[in-house]
C-alpha cells in the first residue's frame, strides 16, 4: 500500500481559517471602522472617539460627564438590556420632549427599584434638551448574553449557599464568580464594538445632524470596568481619547479581581489573599453604607456619595487586615458589627471618623 494512503489527508484551509477566532473578529471590526473613516475622509470629514469612564451608582459618578458631552456630536450611553421603547425615550429626552424624572417614572424606575437611579438621572439631565443624536449599541433585552448573566448570578447564589461557613469554599466561589464575570464582560464588549461598527455608519449617513459634521465626535459613557473597549478602539483609531470621572481612578477590590482575570493572561486565578480581601471589602462597604443611610438622608447619600473616594478608603482599611483576621471574622463574627468596629478602631480607622468623612 502506498505510504501516502496511510496518512490522513491535510485539510486545505484559507489563511483566515488558520487564524484564531479573536484575530478574525478583530479584523472584521477593524475593516468596518476603517471603511467608515475612509468614507468620511472622501467627504472631507473625519471621526473622533472619546470614552467617559466612571462608576455608575450615584449622581456624583457622572458629574464630569457634562464636560465630555458638551464637545460631542453623538452620544452612546451604556444601556444593557434596552428595548425599542427605552431607546425612543432617550431620543425624546434629548429633544427636550419629556423631563428625565418623568421619563424614568414612566418605566417604573425609582430610587427604590433601581440601584443606579441617581447616576442614570444625572446622565439624562445632561442629555435633556441637547438635541444630540443617541445611539444604542449595548446588549438588548432578551439577548443570550443577558441569559448568561442571569445564569451566572443564579449559580453564584447557589454556590455560596452550598459553601455555607466553609471559608475555603467561599473563597473558591469568589474566584469562580470573578472568572465568570470577566468572561461575560469580554463577550459583552465584543458585542458592543461589533454593534458600533455595524450601526455607526448608518447613523452618520442618515442623521441630518451628523452627515455634514466635520468632524463627527462620538462620545461613549461606560462603567470603568470596560476599559478594554478603549484599547481595542485606539488600535484602529489612534486619536481615540478617554476620560475618567476622577484621577486617579480607584477600582474597588471586586473589580480589581475581575480585571486581573481579564488582563493578566499569565495568572490563571487570583490568590486566596485577594479573594479574602474581596470578601471583607463587600462586608465593609455594606456595613458603612448602611450606617450612612441610617444616620443621614439616604437619597442624598445615594445621589452624592463619592464612590471613587469610598473605594479608596475601603481598600485602605481592608489592606490592614491579615488573611487570618479575615478568616476569623468570617468564621465567628460576621454578624457581630461590634467585632468589625473594634478591629477598625484598633487599626486607626474609627468608624465615626469614616462615617463623618462621607456623610452629606
Amino acid at each position: 500500500m502506498p505510504k501516502e494512503l496511510l496518512n490522513h489527508p491535510k485539510e486545505n484551509k484559507t489563511p483566515e481559517e488558520n487564524q484564531p477566532p479573536e484575530q478574525i473578529w478583530f479584523k472584521e471590526f477593524s475593516d468596518k471602522i476603517q471603511t467608515l473613516v475612509k468614507q468620511l475622509e472622501q467627504k472631507g470629514s473625519a471621526i473622533s472617539f472619546e470614552i467617559f469612564f466612571s462608576y455608575h451608582e450615584t449622581g456624583r459618578d457622572k458629574q464630569k460627564l457634562q464636560e465630555s458631552f458638551s464637545r460631542s456630536d453623538l452620544f452612546i450611553p451604556e444601556m444593557a438590556y434596552w428595548t425599542p421603547e427605552s431607546f425612543r425615550l432617550y431620543q425624546k429626552i434629548s429633544k427636550g420632549l419629556i423631563e428625565p424624572e418623568r421619563a424614568l417614572k414612566s418605566f417604573d424606575i425609582t430610587p427604590e427599584t433601581y440601584p443606579f437611579y441617581y447616576s442614570k438621572l444625572k446622565e439624562l439631565n445632561i442629555v435633556f434638551g441637547s438635541k444630540k443624536p443617541i445611539l444604542f449599541i449595548d446588549v438588548p433585552l432578551g439577548h443570550p448574553i443577558q441569559e448568561s448573566a442571569g445564569l451566572i448570578e443564579r449559580e453564584a447564589r447557589q454556590n455560596f449557599l452550598e459553601a455555607g461557613a466553609d471559608f475555603k469554599k467561599v473563597l473558591r466561589c469568589i474566584k469562580e464568580y470573578g472568572q465568570a464575570e470577566a468572561r461575560l464582560s469580554e463577550e459583552r464588549e465584543k458585542f458592543i464594538l461589533g454593534q458600533l461598527a455595524d450601526k455607526l455608519p448608518n447613523s452618520i449617513a442618515h442623521d441630518p445632524a451628523l452627515k455634514d459634521k466635520k468632524p463627527v465626535r462620538v462620545l461613549m459613557a461606560l462603567g470603568a470596568t470596560h476599559t478594554a473597549i478603549y484599547h481595542v478602539l485606539k488600535k484602529i483609531a489612534p486619536k481615540t481619547k478617554r476620560m475618567f470621572s476622577t484621577k486617579p481612578f480607584n477600582f474597588d477590590l471586586s473589580l480589581e479581581g475581575e480585571r486581573i482575570y481579564r488582563f493578566r493572561n499569565n495568572q490563571k486565578e487570583i490568590s486566596d489573599d485577594l479573594a479574602a480581601r474581596i470578601l471583607l471589602s463587600g462586608y465593609m462597604s455594606d456595613f458603612i453604607k448602611n450606617i450612612l443611610w441610617q444616620h443621614n438622608d439616604s437619597s442624598k447619600i445615594k445621589e452624592n456619595l463619592d464612590n471613587n473616594e469610598f473605594a479608596k478608603t475601603i481598600r485602605k482599611i481592608v489592606n490592614t487586615f491579615s488573611y487570618q483576621e479575615i478568616e476569623e471574622f468570617f468564621l465567628g463574627s460576621q454578624e457581630d458589627e461590634t467585632f468589625l468596629e473594634a478591629k477598625m478602631e484598633s487599626k486607626g480607622f474609627p468608624l465615626a471618623t469614616i462615617v463623618d468623612q462621607f456623610k452629606i
